[in-house]
Formats: structure tokens, C-alpha cells, sequence
């Protein structure tokens, strides 16, 4: 066995940052997890990674949103900011496409700050068809390395 293979069922941090409860997010549908349960990121930095292996299922045309599904069919949607449907796509570059696999830490997004400096750039990781055995909320996070859920 080795022992430097990630776990595939650890969800790994998608940026660095701090990590706070979902139910504290300024947008109902999220807070109130309509959604589904999830983690909520202060980001540090201006990428977005994957957190696991899957396959990408969709990117949303503005680049805001980014849905992932695992071999085991767990899902996964990465909105990044709130209120940023007008700005159409300015400031958030793709760097994945639907039916591409993706491994945990692969860079799925690029963000200009510059571009967004007025917009709540809070991001969500939503875990859309199951709920994790624990999560690590409040925490400073670095991307690819901290486990932030298991399930």
C-alpha cells in the first residue's frame, strides 16, 4: 500500500483560505442548504482546484460555477461569488470542459481580482447528493493538502 496516495474518499481544500460554516453564507439558497450541505471559503488566492477525482459535468458559460462527479457518483458544485451573473463571465477563466477527468488539485478556474474587485468572491464547495462524515469548518486551508471533508 502506498502511503502517499490520496484517500478518494477525502475532499481536499479547492483554494487557500479559511473555511467557515455554509449556514453563515450571504445567499439563502446556499445558507439554507437547498442545495445540499457544504463548506464556504474565504479565498486567499485567485485559483479554484479540484477537490478529487472526477469528471467534470459542468461550467457554467460565466465560469462562476463548476460541477464535478466522482467514480463512486458523488457530486459537487463550486459557486464561486455572489451576484456575478452580470458581469458575464468577466474575471473568471475556465481552465477545464465538461466531460474532462480532473484530479484532486487540478486547476479548475482562474479569477481576476482586478476584474472583481466589488464582488463577494465567497465561494461554496455544495456536496449535492450525500452528506460527509465531518467537515473542517473555521479553519485556514491550504489548497490540494487540507482534507476539509470526508465522505
Amino acid at each position: 500500500m502506498n502511503l502517499f496516495l490520496k484517500d478518494k474518499k477525502s475532499i481536499y481544500a479547492i483554494a487557500d483560505g479559511k473555511t467557515f460554516p455554509i449556514e453563515e453564507v450571504k445567499d439563502e439558497v446556499f445558507s439554507s442548504k437547498m442545495m445540499g450541505d457544504g463548506i464556504a471559503f474565504e479565498l486567499m488566492d485567485n485559483k479554484i482546484y479540484s477537490p478529487g477525482n472526477g469528471i467534470i459535468q459542468v461550467v457554467f458559460p460565466d465560469g462562476h460555477a463548476i460541477g464535478l462527479k466522482r467514480k463512486d457518483g458523488a457530486e459537487f458544485l463550486i459557486h464561486i461569488g455572489f451576484n456575478v451573473c452580470d458581469l458575464k463571465g468577466k474575471g473568471f477563466y475556465p481552465k477545464v470542459k465538461v466531460g474532462q477527468k480532473v484530479k484532486s488539485g487540478d486547476l479548475l478556474v482562474e479569477l481576476s481580482r482586478e476584474e472583481l474587485k466589488e464582488i463577494d468572491l465567497t465561494t461554496v464547495l455544495i456536496f449535492m447528493n450525500f452528506n460527509p462524515v465531518k467537515k473542517k469548518i473555521n479553519s485556514a486551508v491550504i489548497a490540494n493538502q487540507t482534507i476539509v471533508a470526508e465522505g
